[in-house]
This record gives structure tokens, sequence and C-alpha cells, in this order.
């Protein structure tokens, strides 16, 4: 891509018609998005976070699209215009949840795009395991990385604002923290939820 090799690509999505692709550009707080029918840049999103455009999604034909910043814990949901073939914001956009930490980690678009399922993965904390005596009194450790929660929380679009309609968490179990990944069907009516 034209003006695309300049640095190093650390997050990239496609939208499924091939139509637009989204590349989050590591020396720049920037999400590039281009246009594939003619191989130009369509339009730079500025972001704000180092961790910005973690997690990206396009709904099928583009029409919707959504980047994460999981280290402030926000979504950044746009809509294109077709008259100046632009991404706008939404109108309540960026999503946040209160007290949900590392919202983001994960988005997925429904195809329609009328449905986004977000993956919340808090930050983890460092935790020294003892697994076992090796020789008389020397003990081997293990420091493990534990997300204290997980969730996963899915909001309908319409009328180019959001809403939130449901929420899953799950945090009992040591390594069951779900929203990692996320992936929502075509219609929006089935959410996979990665753990």
């Amino acid at each position: 891509l034209p003006g695309a090799n300049f640095a190093m690509k650390e997050a990239m999505t496609m939208s499924s018609d091939g139509m637009f692709l989204a590349l989050k550009i590591s020396n720049f707080l920037v999400v590039d998005i281009y246009d594939l029918s003619t191989f130009t840049k369509l339009q730079i999103l500025p972001g704000f976070g180092k961790d910005m455009g973690g997690s990206m999604s396009f709904s099928k034909n583009a029409n919707i699209f959504a980047w994460s910043e999981p280290e402030t814990s926000q979504v950044h949901v746009y809509h294109y215009n077709s008259q100046n073939k632009k991404y706008t914001a939404l109108i309540n956009s960026p999503i946040s949840v209160f007290n949900v930490s590392g919202f983001g980690h994960s988005v997925s678009v429904s195809g329609d795009g009328r449905s986004l399922a977000v993956g919340a993965v808090s930050p983890p904390t460092g935790k020294v395991l003892e697994i076992g005596k090796v020789f008389m009194d020397d003990y081997d450790w293990w420091r493990d990385a534990i997300s204290e929660r997980g969730g996963v929380f899915v909001f309908k679009i319409e009328n180019d604002k959001w809403e939130q309609v449901s929420a899953f968490e799950r945090d009992q179990t040591l390594y069951e923290k779900i929203g990692w990944t996320v992936s929502m069907s075509g219609n929006g009516k089935v959410v996979v939820l990665g753990s």
C-alpha cells in the first residue's frame, strides 16, 4: 500500500467484502483506513493511548468500524458516511463501562453492523506460585500473570447511537476469564467468548 511501508504495523483488520483495510501504525497513535478498491489511504483516525487499535473490527460492508484502547478501557465506534467517504464517530462514542478495567481487550462487530461485542480482561497482577521441591531445601518458583476478572458486553447500534443490551462475567476459577477473544455472527444473534 502506498505510504504504509514507513512504520511497523502492529494490528490490522479487513472488512469481509474486501473493500476496506485498517492498519494500526506502531510509531504513531493512529489507525490508517485504506480503500482497497483504489489502494489509497482514505482516512487517519487519531488515538490517545499506546495500546490504541489493540483490537479492531469492521462490519461486513465496512459501514461500522470499531477499535479499542484497553489501557483506557474505551472502544471507539465509527459510522461510514458514503457521501463524504469518511468515518465519523457515533454520537456517544467512545464506549466505556463504569468500573470495568481492560474494556476493549477484544472487539467484534456483527456482519450487519447492528451489534458489537466487547471483551474486558483486567490487567494481570503477578503472583508467585511454588511448584515443588527440587533439591533439598531449594524450591522452583513460577511467576504467573493472572487477570482478576473477565467479561463480555454486547451493544446494539442503531440510528448512529449505541446501547448496552447484555453482559457476561466469569471470575470464579483461576484461568476462566472470558473476553480474551470475542466473535459475533453476521446477524449479531450469536456471540462466541474466548477465555
